[in-house]
């Protein structure tokens, strides 16, 4: 998904020409107010994802608000941010998914151990003055090796399909709870939206058409243009989520 698409060639060289015209303070005010715009862009997606139960950490969105300056925007996340975090760390408490992800985590750290292992054995077989280890020359600890990272990436799927399938369960279960906490944020989503097409006409030039488009998960928002469902990927398996896509054109 991109933030911002230019439509044409002839539009790309308008616009960056309208740019380098601008007096040195219109034009860093402008630039200032399109990166704005791209972190308003990136945080209404956040917004949506929180809606149906999608986790980022609440560092990345104090980030991300943080560069927008828009009061408003600051104020909904200072209003939000407990909720987020009702639903970002609820699994945390679901029973057994703290130790499947602690034994993720140590699968995980074994995993590139392993590679490396291969790499210097390798390496010893091409080079063997630089490395001169007998350990790093009996060819069953590399078949070892190669066996052991196969197993360990098997292993890190089905703990991470597990957490993914008891929380999932969890979610399902406690459905009626958690549904607030989406409405809140469906509600924000549809706020900031709002903010970004209000905000996004400061960036209209003469003879230059701009899109931005938006990739979300409810078919009802407003202020945008819905052109798209997508339903499947690859045009093949049906998503049990389907996204819409929306235009806003300036």
């Amino acid at each position: 998904m991109e933030s911002l698409a230019i439509n044409n060639v002839y539009n790309f060289y308008h616009y960056f020409n309208y740019l380098f015209k601008m007096p040195g303070a219109s034009r860093n005010r402008y630039s200032e107010l399109a990166s704005e715009l791209d972190s308003l862009y990136d945080l209404i997606h956040i917004f949506d994802g929180l809606s149906v139960l999608r986790k980022v950490h609440p560092d990345v969105i104090d980030d991300m608000v943080s560069r927008i300056r828009i009061k408003r925007v600051k104020n909904i996340w200072k209003k939000l941010r407990s909720d987020a975090e009702t639903i970002i760390f609820h699994p945390l408490k679901i029973p057994g998914v703290t130790s499947l992800i602690k034994a993720g985590q140590v699968v995980k750290l074994m995993m590139p151990l392993t590679a490396i292992y291969i790499v210097l054995v390798i390496g010893r077989s091409l080079h063997p003055e630089m490395l001169p280890f007998e350990f790093l020359s009996n060819p069953m600890y590399l078949i070892a090796a190669f066996i052991l990272m196969t197993v360990l990436g098997f292993i890190y799927i089905g703990i991470d399909l597990t957490i993914r399938r008891r929380v999932m369960a969890w979610e399902a279960a406690n459905a009626d709870s958690l549904q607030p906490y989406q409405k809140k944020f469906k509600e924000a989503t549809q706020e900031l939206i709002n903010i970004f097409v209000r905000e996004s006409r400061r960036l209209r030039v003469e003879g230059l058409s701009l899109k931005y488009e938006f990739e979300l998960s409810y078919p009802d928002y407003a202020g945008l243009e819905l052109v798209e469902k997508k339903d499947r990927h690859l045009f093949l398996f049906k998503k049990k989520h389907p996204m819409y896509i929306y235009l806003l054109e300036i």
